[in-house]
């Protein structure tokens, strides 16, 4: 019986042994070194870009931030008005005689 070592592929002798990639075993070499730094240029392009898109996406949940603030001091201005509103509502209403209906009063002017 022979041992696993003595066994050779038929496809590679010893001598043809040479380093090799991750991407050789996908049947891909290295790339030359020119194109690692075109390869680094465009990597550090995109990272800019991606960095450019981040800044802006921050300002614009900022503004909005903002403006949410707004609307919500606004919208609580406007709720203490409505209840001020309602209540001379209420009181109007409260203060009218009895029998009489408001529709069919006229105006002061008149």
């Amino acid at each position: 019986m022979r041992s696993i070592r003595s066994i050779r592929s038929p496809l590679r002798s010893p001598s043809s042994r040479r380093p090799t990639s991750p991407l050789a075993r996908f049947g891909e070499t290295m790339p030359a070194p020119e194109d690692l730094s075109a390869a680094l240029r465009r990597l550090e392009d995109k990272q800019q870009h991606l960095e450019e898109l981040y800044t802006h996406q921050q300002k614009w949940v900022q503004a909005l931030d903002e403006s949410i603030l707004e609307i919500r001091k606004e919208l609580a201005r406007l709720a203490a008005r409505f209840t001020l509103l309602d209540s001379r509502i209420d009181t109007a209403l409260a203060m009218r005689e009895p029998g009489r209906d408001l529709l069919d009063e006229k105006p002061p002017h008149y």
